[in-house]
């Protein structure tokens, strides 16, 4: 795939999910090897016709222009895979942390070049770290091995005058949130529910984090009633306390059907959100 890593997969796309097989650095060598693909100012990383349609867009809605990149737990994933990854942080933290420096030069330079040109107010940083019963690494790990770089990256931009940095990750988020808001990151999503996440709960812990997701999207595939107690029961409080964006807490499942889904958006757009 894009990272180098070998999976097995189904021919006749029969399986959504593939089996990983192999990751494209085991050492400190090969990650040598590959490391000249890892430069901010490559040709086409941070201008290509995408880029510009989607800024030209932003820009004639009127819309925010943000800048996504790969956080730093998933660049190690993409390297070196979950499972390796796992004992790489205590069998080879000077690999951890040669990568990690690698991505803190990657990820300034790319969100500098992105800032300068299409006028970036905010960096996502993706980081599927969390699982159902929490984040993969202990805090302890977090703050050896990404504290510090994150802290860089982030200080870095907000020196070119970025003031919002979100972080996505799936699962039971509840460790890291705090962990995250130390090196500067000021909101989070999706939330997923059936991880455990509460977003009423996390906005009473943490009133200054900007939130956006936590409406349980298993509820569409339910009935109308089912869809606006999710809905009128977390979206109203949410909004009163400033800083929450409504949205399903991950992609849509297949089972939902359309007319679900357009309720469900017909009641977040309507006055009655508001009022209850």
């Amino acid at each position: 795939d894009f990272t180098g890593s070998v999976f097995r997969r189904f021919t006749d796309g029969s399986s959504t999910i593939p089996q990983f097989l192999e990751a494209p650095v085991k050492n400190m060598e090969d990650f040598n090897k590959l490391r000249w693909r890892l430069q901010p100012d490559s040709p086409g990383r941070c201008e290509n016709p995408v880029f510009d349609a989607m800024y030209a867009y932003a820009k004639l809605r009127g819309m925010p222009v943000a800048a996504m990149v790969c956080g730093l737990f998933g660049f190690h994933r993409h390297l070196i895979g979950v499972e390796s990854l796992m004992t790489a942080y205590y069998d080879s933290p000077e690999l951890i942390h040669a990568i990690a420096r690698q991505w803190v030069k990657l990820t300034k330079g790319a969100v500098r070049r992105l800032r300068k040109r299409y006028g970036a107010m905010a960096v996502f940083f993706w980081e599927d770290m969390c699982f159902r019963s929490g984040p993969l690494i202990s805090p302890n790990t977090f703050r050896k091995f990404m504290t510090p770089y994150y802290k860089t990256v982030i200080d870095d931009a907000k020196e070119q005058g970025i003031e919002f940095f979100m972080v996505d990750t799936d699962g039971d988020c509840n460790l890291v949130i705090p962990l995250f808001m130390e090196v500067g990151v000021n909101g989070m999503f999706p939330f997923e529910v059936q991880s455990g996440m509460d977003i009423i709960k996390v906005r009473e812990q943490y009133p200054r984090l900007a939130i956006w997701g936590g409406l349980d999207k298993r509820v569409l595939a339910l009935t109308k009633e089912d869809i606006e107690r999710e809905v009128f029961g977390k979206v109203p409080k949410m909004l009163a306390s400033g800083g929450y964006m409504p949205a399903i807490d991950h992609g849509v499942p297949p089972d939902v059907p359309l007319e679900n889904f357009k309720y469900f958006m017909k009641l977040l757009k309507s006055r009655e959100i508001t009022r209850h």
